[in-house]
Formats: C-alpha cells, structure tokens, sequence
C-alpha cells in the first residue's frame, strides 16, 4: 500500500471517529497501523523508521505487549546483539506502549553478521533482519532513511575488511598516520596498542577493554604528557588519533590523566581487521 494511499486511509478513518461511527481510541489505534504500514515479515517488529531533528536515524517498535516485547528481545541476543549496546527495551508500564529501540550500532551488528557470521544459520537469521529494516525504511521511512539505512548496512558489510595499519587520515585538523597495531588478549583483556604520528610527532598509546560486574563495557588510555608541548598539546594529539581509530576522542574527566571508552568505540573500531579478530575473539 502506497504511504498517500494509507494516510487518506487514516484521515479518513479519523473523521469517522470525530463524526461518532467509531470509537476513538480504535480510531487512534487503526490511524497508527495504517501511518506505520504493514510490515513485510509478520514475525518481526513493525518498526518505524524515521530521521531525527538532528539527523540521526530513528528506529523504534512499540507494543502494550510485555511478550512480544521480550520475544523480539530474546531473538536478537540470540544473534550475539547486547542489550543497551544494539537495543533498548522499555516495557510497558501504566497502559502506555513499551517500545523496543534499535541504535545504528545495532544495524551495522546485524549487517556485519549477515556478511560474516560463520554459523550459516546465524547469517541467514541476520540477513532476515537487515532486509526487513530495508523494507520497514522503504515503507515508513522515505528515502532519507532509507538511504541513511543503506549507508549503515554498507559499514556493517565492510567490518573486517579495512587496515589500520598504514591509515592515513585527517581529524580535526590533524594529520594522523598509522604505522603499527598489535593486539592481544591478557588476562581476560583486550589490549590494543597502537604506534602512529600525529602532525608529525610519533605517538605511542595502549587502549585497554575490560567488562565491570553489571557486564558493562569499558576502556581507557592514559594522556601522558612526556612529548613535545606537554600536558595541553599530548591530550590533543591523543584525542586526534583516538577518533580515527573509534570514531570518536573519548571522554576524560577534570582532573583524570586517563581517556574513557565505551563499548560504541570498541564497536566502530571492529571495522579494522586487526581489532575484530581481537574483539571477537575476547567476546566468543
């Protein structure tokens, strides 16, 4: 059904509730189906997907149901996504809906295990997904979500298949070229240490991953101060080289000598061949 067709649909049946032929709390609920559309795999969500004031892609399913809630839920951990990492689940509570959340670090997961999961079952459950998005974006979206979709599906199909070693790229300003990576698991840990120039000045640093007890992901590197500039120019320099390896600087607290991470830069950082081995490996 065409999205002009399915609106006339909705408005019409909106003016059926204001003229009284049917109740208005059915009405609301036939209008949403309708706006939303229909879904071309019943035994996934009806997401809608939608691109936010600030240009991010939006990608929600809501439901009263606390069982479909969690069903959904239950299959995609099953594929390997993390809860609060990939997807966000909010119950219902006080007649209101639940909805279920998928962030883009969850689509490029389920692209990257569509592409590369070595369980054939895995993959084809994973590429079940990726095409249901595909069609949900086409449906309800419009083409800038679709296209915004498309452009996360394409990163998730390319995990793997870039180097850091040799990368050559400009951040903020800054010329960040990488000579060596090395990667290890230790203890339970994985380390990823890295050796690279940034504007000319040779840079050295060591990110650590560990998980706490709640199984949240975290990691660190310090901002020593001993190169040209000291203690104001390193941080920069270290801030430039980080983004380029995790797509972002890291947070750093006043005070604190130490960058932080969070599991989104291990993620983005798993594009690189030499972190993903390493990183699938510390979570298998």
């Amino acid at each position: 059904m065409l999205p002009a067709f399915r609106e006339a649909l909705a408005r019409a049946v909106e003016e059926a509730a204001r003229k009284g032929w049917i109740r208005a709390d059915t009405a609301k609920r036939w209008a949403k189906k309708l706006r939303t559309g229909v879904t071309t795999a019943e035994d996934k969500p009806k997401f809608r997907i939608w691109i936010g004031k600030s240009g991010g892609l939006g990608i929600a399913y809501g439901t009263t149901s606390t069982e479909k809630l969690a069903k959904y839920a239950e299959r995609l951990k099953s594929l390997g996504l993390e809860e609060e990492v990939h997807f966000i689940k909010k119950p219902p509570k006080d007649g209101a809906e639940g909805t279920l959340y998928t962030a883009v670090e969850g689509v490029v997961k389920l692209a990257e295990l569509a592409h590369h999961a070595e369980d054939t079952k895995r993959r084809l459950e994973a590429a079940g997904w990726v095409k249901h998005l595909l069609a949900r974006a086409k449906e309800s979206g419009g083409e800038a979500a679709e296209k915004k979709l498309k452009e996360l599906i394409e990163e998730g199909a390319a995990r793997g298949a870039l180097t850091l070693t040799g990368l050559k790229r400009e951040v903020e300003g800054h010329l960040v070229e990488i000579s060596q990576v090395e990667t290890w698991i230790e203890d339970g840990r994985p380390y990823i240490r890295v050796e690279a120039a940034v504007d000319g000045v040779e840079v050295e640093r060591t990110y650590t991953f560990f998980r706490k007890k709640d199984n949240v992901v975290t990691g660190a590197a310090s901002t020593r101060a001993e190169a040209p500039g000291g203690r104001e120019a390193n941080p920069t320099r270290l801030k430039a080289l980080a983004t380029a390896i995790f797509g972002e600087p890291g947070t750093t607290k006043e005070g604190s000598k130490k960058l932080k991470y969070t599991s989104r830069h291990l993620e983005h950082a798993m594009r690189f061949r030499e972190v993903k081995e390493a990183g699938e490996r510390w979570a298998g």
